[in-house]
Parts: structure tokens; sequence; C-alpha cells
């Protein structure tokens, strides 16, 4: 799983640094990524919702179809493939699109719940080092709400808590991360 957020959030990150370098504000920049999201998403969703339409205006017509052939489902099966054809519909012209926007979607959560990897670059080494830290800082309880995915958002809350205590991991520059948190 680590695999498919880490393929799908390398271009995205790309585009959140260069977003984050441009405003200098994390939480501007993710209002900035969004629009920017909504309109890459934006024809895939609207070619769903088009097809989606057709489907339902096909509806009372399938209708007919069932009662007519409900004894006879293969040429129910027939007449359907031959109502879709009429009509210029595609049954499964919304599985692409919502596939798309799956694995969208798992680029735009990675660079989300990962800042010190896409937008200050620190290497996995680095954030291996101060995930352990952070846990440390934590506490256990508030530890498991920044497991997995979330580890780098656990790093941000303990360096915001106690900076001094990362100070002796090499290239972590907690001012950096400090700049960035405010």
């Amino acid at each position: 799983m680590d695999f498919l957020y880490d393929l799908c959030g390398k271009p995205f990150g790309w585009i959140m640094r260069l977003i984050y370098d441009w405003v200098d504000n994390y939480a501007f920049a993710i209002l900035l990524f969004t629009i920017f999201t909504k309109l890459i998403l934006f024809p895939i969703s609207y070619k769903q919702q088009m097809n989606s339409a057709k489907m339902q205006r096909l509806n009372p017509k399938m209708e007919k179809l069932r009662k007519k052939y409900k004894d006879e489902p293969q040429k129910m099966q027939e007449a359907q493939m031959q109502l879709y054809q009429e009509e210029n519909v595609n049954p499964g012209a919304s599985c692409l699109p919502m596939f798309l926007q799956f694995f969208i979607l798992f680029g735009i959560l990675d660079v989300v719940y990962k800042p010190l990897t896409h937008i200050l670059h620190y290497s996995k080494s680095v954030i291996s080092k101060v995930v352990e830290i952070s846990t440390g800082i934590l506490g256990d309880s508030v530890a498991k709400q920044y497991t997995g995915l979330r580890q780098e958002l656990g790093v941000l809350k303990a360096c915001q808590d106690n900076p001094s205590a990362f100070s002796n991991v090499d290239t972590f520059d907690t001012s950096k991360v400090s700049d960035f948190m405010e």
C-alpha cells in the first residue's frame, strides 16, 4: 500500500512543493492545492455525471424491457445491449473515471499527510529517526493517532511541543519545521 501512496504522491508532491514555495504558507498552499486538484478532477467528474444522467434517462425503457423479458434473461440482456447502442450509452463508462479518481486521491492523501517528505524534502532515514523521537515525546495514547500514513503529522506536533528533542538528528532543522508550521 505504501508503494501506491508513493507512486501517486510523488507528482502531486512536486506540485505541492511548487505551490508552497510560491506562497510560503502551508495552509494557503493546501487551499491552492485543493483548487488545483478539483480542476484536475473536473473533466473526470463531468463525464461521469453525464453518463449517469444518460443512464437515468434510460431507466423507464429499461423497466419496460425487464417486464417484457422477465422470464427470458438472455433476450433481456440482448435487448439491453441493443438499447445501449441505440442511445449511445456505455454502462461501464463510469468505472474508469472512478478508478482514476481513486489514484488521484491516493496521491493527494500522501501529499497532505507527508509534508516532511514532499514539501521540506527530508530523506526517509531522517524521517524514520524523527518519527521514533516523536513517538517518545507524544506518549503512547497520542502517538496512536499518528501511525501509518500520519506519522509525519505526529512529528510536526512533537516538534512543536519539544523542538530541542530533535537537536541530535543531523540535517533535521527544527527552525525550518517551525517556520513551516507558522
